[in-house]
């Protein structure tokens, strides 16, 4: 009975061995992630007098891909892939926000800009819906633009 036993023991011992080998990369997370950040051309500043409003930019609300940081590419022959290891810095709805907030401080058209946050009380809220946010290859298979309706 006790060699059975033994036998049953030095088996599960040496599958453990050979399970731990092949969970190995379980453990390892693999290279970095390649992060990008956008930076857009915002328009120039016009010369007019400001409105006196105060406006605050809700976060866009967004479908569950869009949702993420993940960068989402369509192809000249009209197919859309998400990349592999490669993310942007921030989810989409967050990035967007940013980016209408400096749009308008740039404009320099209302009094105040902010976000929208709990406790603000702002004349206006500008809620958007963001529908697509897509990295739109050129030829060659390069980054051209990036399409974003709203």
């Amino acid at each position: 009975m006790q060699k059975f036993t033994l036998q049953i023991v030095l088996g599960f011992m040496i599958a453990a061995l050979f399970m731990a080998g092949g969970c190995a990369n379980l453990l390892d997370p693999g290279p970095p992630p390649s992060v990008y950040q956008l930076t857009p051309e915002f328009p120039a500043k016009e010369g007019g007098r400001g409105l006196n409003l105060q406006l605050a930019v809700v976060q866009p609300s967004a479908n569950d891909m869009l949702s993420t940081n993940r960068v989402v590419t369509r192809y000249a022959n009209g197919e859309i892939k998400a990349w592999k290891g490669v993310s942007w810095v921030a989810p989409t709805p967050v990035m967007m926000q940013r980016f209408l907030v400096q749009a308008y401080e740039e404009i320099d058209l209302f009094t105040t800009m902010s976000y929208d946050t709990l406790g603000y009380n702002a004349d206006y809220r500008l809620i958007s819906d963001l529908r697509e946010f897509t990295v739109v290859l050129a030829d060659a298979n390069k980054p051209d633009h990036v399409v974003v309706p709203l």
